[in-house]
């Protein structure tokens, strides 16, 4: 391409791509956004043991630096019923304001028992505090002994 050439991009005809204002096609190119940071693991209270449903404690997650959360993963056995999807979101434990809500993607768990597995996909960036993560169905979240009787909660972020 010359200095002062232009590119437009035709897709409403068959070979149709990208053009120089001269004319000139350029081509093959594939037009891609730079890869997302890997997110790491940042808490995970999970585990295999015997789960029972509804919370006998409330999870307070404590962030020591801002982050961008970028998944959330809940655990809804129900009886290996789990219920038809719903939503998460963080409380601020000092304000009182939420962030959220999130859509959660439902997926099987374990012996194919439906739905159980709850997925947000939030990219949302959270200030460094207290927040308690909230789900539209307390009463299906799953927790055991060994989680400190608080629900089962995986994170994943990046730095912001």
């Amino acid at each position: 391409m010359a200095r002062g050439e232009s590119l437009s991009l035709s897709i409403d005809r068959p070979g149709g791509g990208l053009r120089t204002s001269t004319g000139k096609s350029i081509g093959p190119t594939s037009l891609t956004r730079s890869p997302a940071p890997k997110a790491n693991l940042v808490y995970d209270n999970s585990n295999l043991g015997e789960v029972q449903s509804g919370p006998k404690s409330l999870l307070w997650l404590t962030f020591d630096h801002d982050i961008r959360l970028t998944q959330i993963e809940t655990y809804h056995w129900n009886g290996g019923r789990g219920p038809n999807g719903g939503t998460m979101s963080l409380l601020e434990k000092s304000t009182g304001r939420v962030i959220g809500p999130w859509q959660a993607i439902c997926s099987d768990g374990m012996g194919g028992a439906p739905k159980v597995l709850w997925t947000a996909l939030p990219n949302a960036l959270v200030k460094k505090g207290i927040y308690r993560l909230e789900v539209s169905s307390p009463s299906t979240w799953s927790f055991n002994a060994e989680s400190k009787n608080v629900d089962f909660v995986k994170l994943w972020a990046t730095s912001p």
